[in-house]
């Protein structure tokens, strides 16, 4: 997972000092810049963790209903007067698989936030690059 308190994380990097200043010259030096290269190692790191977080739920999910199934399946397991005890006895026998896929789910959320917020920091960039390339063909 990226740490985003690290102070070099493109999320909580700033743009170079007196970067907002317009000047032309500094659309070339942007583009070589390092920031534009670790905001884009960043994007694709929050990337593979979002994927890797997204299969690890859906195996959760297919380790719940796996179990769910199995108990289901067996004659006498559950036993209870109504559907609704039934149902209550299948989620209480289910309880490990159930915390695995609800952690699953919450680091996915996690992961899905940061990839977002590294995307926004490519996203600026991007903007910031386009905006110096006009400011930049104003200037000549």
């Amino acid at each position: 997972m990226i740490d985003s308190t690290d102070p070099t994380h493109p999320t909580t990097m700033s743009m170079p000092s007196g970067y907002y200043q317009n000047d032309a010259n500094k659309c070339s030096s942007l583009r070589r810049s390092p920031l534009i290269l670790s905001s884009f190692a960043a994007l694709r790191a929050a990337k593979l963790a979002l994927y890797q977080a997204s299969e690890k739920a859906i195996s959760a999910k297919a380790a719940l209903d796996k179990k769910r199934s199995e108990l289901l399946a067996t004659d006498g397991a559950i036993t209870g007067p109504n559907k609704e005890a039934r149902e209550a006895k299948v989620d209480q026998l289910c309880w490990p698989e159930m915390a695995t896929l609800e952690a699953a789910e919450a680091e996915k959320r996690k992961a899905a936030h940061e990839a977002d917020q590294a995307a926004l920091v490519v996203t600026e960039i991007q903007w910031l690059i386009r905006n110096d390339e006009a400011t930049a063909a104003l200037v000549r």
